[in-house]
C-alpha cells in the first residue's frame, strides 16, 4: 500500500511514477430494444468498451526538461513496470505522452504544436526502450522533429555512459575523455576508433537500454516486448500518441500564473509546480482487446492537432485552460463553491469547472483514464477485513506505545467476494478477490450507499464441515442467468455496510504525505463532537464496545460504554488511559483503523 493514495492492488509507487492495477470493475445491466423474430437480420450490436486493467505513470523525473532523453533515474520505475506486466500478461497497452500547459501571450498556437511534438517524442523513447528499437532512438538523436529545445546530441551520450558506470564529465562535447569512457563501458580496445556515429551510438543506446531494465544484475528478467503487444500491433496509431498540454492534472491560479509570467526569475517555480502535467502514462487493456487503428481517434504529431481538437469537449478550452482567480483546479478534485472566482465573473462557467475531472480537454482520453489510479482520479470504497489471528500471528505481550491496531488480527486474505452496491433491483455488482492485506476496493457512485457485502470467509471462522456421505445427492445450484456468478456465493458471509457515515478523525497536517494545501488548508477544524463520533465510529469497526449502537449518533452507548471502548483502546495501545479521544488517541486510531 502506499500513502500518497488509496488503492487495493498497486505495485509500487516512487519519485519515478505510479504502477497500479485498476479497481475492481462493476457489472452493470446492459438494456436492450426487442427485434422482432419475423425479421431474420434483425439485432441489437452491443460494443465492448475499453476496459483498463493496469495503468503506469511515469513522471517527469524521468526526463530532464523539454527532453524526451529517458533519464537514469527511470530505472526504477521501469523494475516497477516489469512486476505490471508480469501481473497481466497479454494484456494489449498503449502510451500517452502529457505536456505542459504553459502559456505564451505571444503565440499560444505555436506552443501547443511545440508540445505535441515534444510529448509525441517521450512517447517514443519510452516505447523504444520497451521494445528495444535502438532506430527510433537514433532518429530522435538526429532529427529534432521541430522540437528545438529537445537536442540529445553528446550530452546525451555522455549521461549514458556515467549511468553505465562511468566518470567522464558532462560537457556536451564528444571530446577525447568522452570516447575513452565510450571504449572502457563498451569493451573496445585503448587504440580502437570511437567516432560520434550511427554505429557506436547504436553500441551505447543497447547498453543503456539494457540498463534501464535492469540489467545485468536482473538479465532477461524484464518481459520481451514487441509492437505486437500493443493496440496498434505494428501501427504507431492506438501504439503510442502525444497529447501535447490537452489534458493537464493541475491548472495554477491566475495569481500564481501571472506572477510566473511576469518574473523571469520564476522559471524553475513555474517548472516545479508544473511537474504533475509532464507524464508518460502507459495503459493496459483487457486481454484479448482488439481495434481496428485506422479508428483510434489520437492523431500523430505530424498529422497536427487539429484533430485533437475536434475530439474534445465542447468546452475542452475552457476546461483546460481556465483559472481560477486564487485557487488551483486539479484533476479528480472539486474546488469549493466559495473558492470559484473567474476574472471577468462568469457564475455559470465557475460552477462547473469547479467540479471534478474537469482539467481534461479531450473526451477520448478522459474516458480511458476515468478512475484511474495513475491519473489520480480514484475513487473507491475501500475496505479491509479482518479476523481473530492465530496464536503465531499474535503480536508480542508488549508492544511500544502507539503500535496500530488491531492486535491479534490477520487480514483475510485472497478471498472470493461479491459486493452489491445499493439497494436497487440493478443495482450494480461486483465481484472479486480480497488482496494479500484483506482489502478489497468497490466503486464509489455515491457518496452514501448501503453495501451488501458477501465473503467466502467461513472454513476461515468456524471448523470446517465434514464432506456429505458417500452417494448422497449434491447440491443444486440456484438457478440464474448471471454468468460471472461464483458457483456457491449463496453460501457466502453476509455483512451490512453503511458506506458514507464514516467521519474523519483528524485533520490532515502539513507533515503528512497525503496533504494537499489547495484543499487541506480550507479544512475546518474538528469539534470535539465531532472527533469523538469518528472515535466511537472506529472503535465500534475495530471490535470495540458493544454491537448495539444505537445508529449513526451512537444513541445506544451510555457515557459509560463509550469511556469504557476509549479506555479499552488506549490501554492495548499503550497510551494514556484518559478515556478521552485526545490526539495521540486520534492518530492511533487512524492508524489502526486506515483512512
Amino acid at each position: 500500500m502506499t500513502a500518497s493514495i488509496f488503492i487495493p492492488d498497486i505495485v509500487d509507487e516512487n519519485l519515478t511514477g505510479i504502477f497500479a492495477t485498476n479497481p475492481t470493475r462493476a457489472t452493470l445491466p446492459i438494456i436492450t430494444a426487442p427485434t422482432q423474430d419475423t425479421r431474420a437480420t434483425a439485432h441489437n450490436t452491443i460494443r465492448q468498451e475499453l476496459i483498463v486493467v493496469a495503468c503506469a505513470n511515469l513522471k517527469e523525473t524521468n526526463f530532464a526538461f523539454d527532453s524526451s532523453v529517458v533519464a537514469p533515474e527511470a530505472r526504477k520505475g521501469f523494475a516497477s513496470l516489469s512486476a505490471l506486466l508480469k501481473k497481466h500478461p497479454g494484456s494489449p497497452m498503449t502510451i500517452f505522452a502529457h505536456a505542459d500547459p504553459t502559456f505564451s501571450v505571444q503565440d499560444p498556437k505555436a506552443e501547443k504544436h511545440y508540445n505535441h511534438i515534444l510529448s509525441e517524442r517521450r512517447a517514443r523513447a519510452i516505447f523504444a526502450v520497451l521494445v528495444r528499437d535502438i532506430a527510433i532512438w537514433e532518429a530522435l538523436f538526429s532529427n529534432q522533429d521541430g522540437a528545438l529545445g529537445d537536442v540529445w546530441g553528446p550530452q546525451s551520450l555522455q549521461l549514458m555512459l556515467t549511468a553505465l558506470g562511468s566518470d567522464v564529465s558532462i560537457t556536451g562535447k564528444f571530446d577525447a575523455a568522452t570516447q575513452a569512457a565510450a571504449r572502457a563501458v563498451l569493451g573496445l580496445g585503448a587504440n580502437s576508433p570511437v567516432p560520434n556515429t550511427p554505429a557506436i551510438r547504436a553500441l551505447i543506446f543497447a547498453r543503456y537500454m539494457g540498463f534501464l531494465l535492469g540489467e545485468p544484475e536482473s538479465q532477461g528478467s524484464f518481459p520481451v516486448l514487441t509492437s505486437r503487444d500493443f493496440l496498434g500491433r505494428g501501427q504507431q496509431k492506438a501504439t503510442l500518441q502525444g497529447c501535447s498540454s490537452f489534458n493537464p492534472q493541475l491548472l495554477m491560479s491566475r495569481r500564481q500564473q501571472q506572477l510566473f509570467d511576469k518574473d523571469a526569475t520564476q522559471k524553475d517555480a513555474r517548472n516545479a509546480a508544473n511537474e504533475p502535467n509532464r507524464r508518460v502514462v502507459i495503459y493496459l487493456f483487457q486481454k484479448g482487446t482488439v481495434i481496428d487503428p485506422a479508428q483510434w481517434p489520437c492523431p500523430t504529431a505530424a498529422q497536427g492537432e487539429g484533430a485533437c481538437e475536434a475530439r474534445q469537449w465542447s468546452n475542452g478550452k475552457d476546461r483546460r485552460s481556465t483559472l481560477f482567480v486564487n485557487h488551483r483546479r486539479r484533476f479528480g478534485r472539486a474546488v469549493d463553491p466559495g473558492q470559484r472566482l473567474l476574472e471577468p465573473p462568469n457564475q455559470k462557467l465557475a460552477d462547473e469547472l469547479g467540479e471534478e475531472e474537469t482539467t481534461f480537454g479531450c473526451r477520448f482520453y478522459h474516458g480511458i483514464a476515468l478512475h484511474s489510479p495513475c491519473e489520480r482520479d480514484l475513487k473507491l470504497w475501500g475496505i479491509q477485513i479482518l479476523i481473530d489471528a492465530p496464536p503465531s500471528t499474535t503480536p508480542p505481550a508488549n508492544p511500544p506505545a502507539g503500535t496500530p491496531l488491531p492486535l491479534g488480527k490477520a487480514p483475510l486474505a485472497n478471498r472470493r467476494f461479491v459486493a452489491v452496491i445499493g439497494d436497487a433491483p440493478d443495482a450494480p455488482t461486483v465481484r472479486g478477490r480480497t488482496t494479500a492485506t484483506g482489502v478489497l476496493a468497490l466503486p464509489l457512485f455515491d457518496a452514501r450507499v448501503p453495501i451488501h457485502l458477501k465473503l467466502d470467509a467461513f472454513d476461515a471462522l468456524v471448523p470446517p464441515v465434514p464432506p456429505p456421505p458417500p452417494g448422497a445427492p449434491a447440491a443444486t445450484p440456484a438457478p440464474t442467468t448471471d454468468s460471472d456468478r461464483f458457483p456457491d456465493e449463496d453460501k457466502f458471509l453476509t455483512l451490512e455496510l453503511d458506506a458514507g457515515v464514516l467521519q474523519p478523525v483528524e485533520n490532515r497536517n502539513k507533515d503528512s504525505l497525503l496533504f494537499d494545501p489547495d484543499f487541506d488548508n480550507e479544512s475546518k477544524p474538528l469539534t470535539n463532537d465531532e472527533r469523538r463520533l469518528a472515535g466511537l465510529q472506529r472503535l465500534y469497526n475495530l471490535g470495540f464496545g458493544k454491537d448495539d449502537t444505537g445508529g449513526q449518533t451512537f444513541a445506544g452507548w451510555t457515557d459509560d460504554d463509550a469511556t469504557a471502548a476509549i479506555t479499552l483502546f488506549q490501554q492495548i495501545s499503550k497510551l494514556p488511559q484518559s478515556g478521552v479521544i485526545d490526539d495521540a488517541t486520534a492518530s492511533a486510531l487512524l492508524a489502526a483503523h486506515g483512512s
